[in-house]
């Protein structure tokens, strides 16, 4: 089963110096008055609102996280002697626009990628709002989706509560990444009391230090790996599974393939796919991105990544993958011509097609030459 690492979003996947330097522009001089620094301001008000967030929670009464920013703006500056009549609605409002726009952390991306070319399944887990989160993500040209975002509004509970922890735990199982408790669940975060949390509910633990800077230990206990940023926590990570990342025996041999012979097998096999998705009236294709939404499974994304040479698959059921073009046969030499070709899950050896049929009875099948795709049939699910 693949591994998983669960994000935190807020502070550990983005930071926050598009709204610090928004309170900058607009108060800093009524700031600088009064001798305060406007990250002193971000981070008073920022805190103070976790806090309450959580408090509030704990109490039975759930409040989304950017409502009380919202709310508790002019509060936190009184707090720090600037009188709430020198800040205005719309000082609130462009702080909260810059909220919904953080900035990636250098080598976000980079790990992100680097895990799921590993084979690990990367999720978040955040206290901000579903749409806000993903939006993150997409400015930031991360691939992310719904199903591998889990919000605390989505349950009505506030981190570090033991049931945000449980409710991931769950949608993993669902999602048939792992077991609870096998080391293979990850949670990365920038915040140790975040991972107290995820570690007595059962996860390994990922602590990140562009935060916090210091994990006090003495406090918090140890967690299972301690990174200064992303580049050092996606090499510590993989790491962990070195023995686990050759490609699978009966995975078949990987063609080196050139642009133009990648193009002419994914270009087939997408056509071949869209035809079947278009009989189940359920399929959609949008600049080689292909939507098949088949309830009550939900939507499965497949798409071509000319960059890899590969076709990426995100599935409701079994997660993401990425499939690589191999040739099965007994001998090296059939690469060159000789083999069967067909898409495959080099970790596992699984097969594109077969998969598809499994979940939701399409079926792409591979002429026995290894090059021309033959015309796809629906078959019933297995």
């Amino acid at each position: 089963m693949p591994k998983s690492a669960s994000f935190d979003v807020l502070g550990t996947c983005f930071d926050f110096t598009p709204t610090i330097d928004i309170i900058r522009e607009r108060l800093g001089d009524k700031l600088k008055a009064i001798n305060v620094d406007p990250k002193t301001l971000f981070f008073s008000w920022f805190f103070a609102a976790q806090r309450d967030f959580t408090y509030t929670s704990i109490a039975g009464s759930y409040t989304p996280i950017a409502k009380i920013l919202k709310l508790t703006f002019k509060r936190a500056c009184m707090v720090v002697d600037l009188p709430a009549d020198q800040v205005n609605d719309e000082d609130v409002a462009a702080v909260m626009d810059c909220v919904t726009k953080l900035s990636p952390r250098k080598g976000l991306k980079e790990c992100f990628d680097g895990l799921r070319e590993a084979g690990w399944d990367v999720y978040a887990v955040t206290n901000g709002g579903k749409q806000t989160s993903l939006k993150y993500y997409e400015l930031a040209s991360i691939e992310l989706d719904a199903d591998h975002l889990l919000s605390c509004d989505d349950i009505k509970v506030a981190k570090p509560d033991a049931r945000v922890y449980e409710a991931a735990h769950q949608h993993l199982t669902s999602r048939g990444v792992g077991k609870e408790g096998d080391g293979e669940r990850w949670f990365v975060a920038a915040h140790a009391w975040d991972l107290i949390a995820a570690r007595k509910a059962g996860f390994k633990t990922a602590w990140v230090a562009h935060e916090e800077h210091d994990p006090v230990t003495e406090v918090f206990g140890k967690f299972d790996v301690y990174a200064k940023d992303f580049e050092e926590l996606l090499a510590k990570m993989k790491a962990l599974f070195t023995c686990n990342l050759e490609p699978h025996p009966e995975a078949g041999v990987h063609a080196d393939l050139s642009d133009e012979e990648y193009h002419l097998h994914a270009d087939r096999y997408m056509e071949r796919l869209q035809e079947q998705a278009e009989e189940l009236q359920e399929g959609r294709e949008d600049a080689g991105v292909l939507s098949i939404t088949l309830p009550p499974n939900g939507t499965y994304i497949v798409n071509k990544q000319p960059t890899n040479k590969q076709i990426w698959l995100s599935s409701p059921l079994s997660g993401p993958k990425r499939y690589d073009w191999v040739v099965s046969g007994e001998s090296m030499h059939q690469k060159e011509g000789g083999g069967v070709g067909d898409w495959v899950y080099v970790r596992d050896g699984t097969r594109l097609s077969a998969l598809l049929r499994k979940e939701i009875g399409v079926s792409v099948d591979l002429s026995d030459d290894g090059d021309a795709t033959k015309r796809a049939s629906v078959d019933p699910v297995e």
